[in-house]
């Protein structure tokens, strides 16, 4: 992505999050800002710097990498616009308007591709409507499987369907660039969260419109499907366990000392095991009980049944796994302790060192002149 100039002109999280991808990849990345300054720059979490007072970990993170300008007037955020290979735009309530714009920068600018994210896209009968992470987890269909079959509907803990639109937002454009540059005219694209975070189902829709199965939530449990695909307690925390296919089955049980489970062949089926899974995790139980995470996790992987600890936050930035691909990236100027995540991929052994995040207007003469 080297020699590519990425506009962001967004407002939501979604555009900042497609645009902070771009700048992990070496793009040259500027922020168009309002003089009052990005929204996300005062969104919390808020973690105190020294001298600094408060400052949003979540900007700190989205922006890094970047370059910031403030645009006060058209014309120079036009200046802008003319010299993007790719702007990206956020819609909050007002896809008319945003639309509008969008022309004026295609036709000022053929070659660039523009991206609009936005929370349910630019038709449709909730084109107008405003979104929240809240209103994406649920729109996209998470919040309905997520918590204890009779009780509440949960959230997750985090805004993740956002940041699944910004991928995919991130995504397309990659392919409309690659495209631009082969015919020299840019694409408007289109990138709702509500589509990005659907079309992130396993088989939640394709069990409805094939079977009239309505998922429902199942707790610690995937439902409808397979088991054991759940988690599991042990002396220390939790533990996942996946074993699906024939021989993760079989592992499961040599594993635990089920063996009177592999007598009974119609629990090779996953879909018998799922109706008789309070039955099963019955019998497992008194293996994972009195053992640590880790040694439950060793057990089953050496009898090919894949498994994994749960970690808590801090236990995740000490983890050897994470530590050895070189996850975590140090935030300059956040303190010796601070960590944020590194490059969600590599393409090759090319990594860009990770910048600060910048203080609102920071490059307005670089970028400028």
């Amino acid at each position: 992505m080297r020699n590519l100039t990425v506009l962001d002109c967004s407002t939501s999280l979604a555009g900042a999050y497609c645009t902070r991808l771009f700048a992990t990849l070496g793009a040259e990345v500027v922020l168009a800002e309002a003089p009052g300054g990005h929204p996300l720059r005062h969104a919390p979490p808020w973690v105190t710097v020294g001298e600094q007072g408060p400052v949003s970990a979540a900007w700190t993170y989205l922006a890094a990498n970047k370059r910031s300008v403030v645009t006060g007037d058209d014309a120079a955020l036009a200046q802008l616009e003319a010299q993007a290979d790719l702007v990206v735009l956020s819609v909050d309530g007002d896809p008319d308007a945003v639309l509008a714009r969008a022309q004026r920068i295609r036709h000022a600018n053929p070659a660039a591709v523009v991206t609009i994210c936005s929370g349910f896209g630019l038709i449709g009968p909730y084109r107008a409507y405003r979104s929240t992470p809240l209103v994406d987890w649920a729109m996209g269909g998470y919040l309905l499987l997520n918590g204890e079959r009779h009780r509440e509907p949960l959230a997750g803990a985090g805004p993740w369907s956002s940041y699944v639109g910004g991928a995919t937002a991130t995504l397309a454009s990659q392919a409309a660039l690659f495209r631009a540059r082969h015919r020299g005219v840019g694409d408007l694209l289109d990138v709702s969260n509500m589509q990005a975070a659907a079309a992130g189902h396993q088989w939640s829709i394709t069990l409805y419109s094939h079977q009239g199965i309505r998922k429902t939530r199942w707790g610690n449990r995937h439902g409808e499907s397979v088991h054991p695909l759940a988690l599991y307690r042990c002396s220390d925390g939790w533990i996942v366990v996946g074993a699906v296919s024939r021989h993760q089955w079989e592992g499961l049980c040599i594993a635990a000392g089920t063996v009177e489970l592999l007598a009974d062949d119609a629990l090779y089926t996953p879909a018998e095991r799922f109706d008789r899974m309070d039955e099963i995790d019955g019998l497992l139980a008194p293996f994972f009980a009195p053992r640590s995470r880790a040694e439950a996790v060793q057990l089953l992987q050496e009898q090919r049944c894949p498994a994994g600890q749960v970690l808590a936050l801090d236990e995740a930035l000490r983890s050897p796994q994470l530590q050895a691909r070189a996850y975590w990236a140090v935030p300059e100027g956040m303190g010796p302790e601070a960590r944020m995540p590194g490059p969600a991929f590599r393409i090759g052994d090319r990594v860009v060192p990770t910048r600060p995040a910048p203080t609102l207007g920071q490059h307005q003469n670089e970028v400028f002149a």
